[in-house]
């Protein structure tokens, strides 16, 4: 996954295309509409693109989610601790006071949006599953 993903994330974009299969990347972007896959028919790209544009709400929606996804999942914060765990040494106390930053911005992010924990029962909006990619 290159860095274009949570950088769209981060800014709040609602990211259209064909997201990313290989099961080791299926972590870091498996939450509800973090893409919305487009259709196989090159010839119905733009009624769908603007059926998304023209979704506010949905755009809002996403707009909240990609960027709490991106402070929970793609902070370098937290592939620093992961690399010193993997490689068994201590996060320096600096990383460690950053890491409660992060997730004091990450509480306060939810509570302003009104944002909870996901959950898997989740379905994604009818009006944003194209029926050539509903099935696969």
């Amino acid at each position: 996954m290159t860095h274009r993903w949570p950088q769209a994330w981060a800014a709040g974009c609602t990211v259209v295309g064909r997201r990313p299969t290989e099961p080791e990347l299926v972590p870091y972007l498996d939450w509800p509409e973090s893409t919305l896959e487009i259709p196989d028919d090159g010839a119905e790209w733009i009624p769908y693109l603007e059926s998304v544009l023209d979704d506010e709400e949905g755009l809002r929606r996403r707009r909240r989610r990609n960027t709490l996804e991106v402070l929970r999942r793609h902070d370098d914060r937290l592939r620093l601790r992961k690399l010193l765990d993997n490689l068994g040494l201590e996060p320096p106390e600096r990383l460690r006071a950053e890491l409660q930053r992060l997730e004091a911005t990450i509480v306060e992010f939810e509570q302003a949006q009104g944002l909870t924990p996901l959950t898997t029962d989740w379905e994604e909006p009818a009006s944003l599953v194209h029926p050539s990619t509903a099935n696969g």
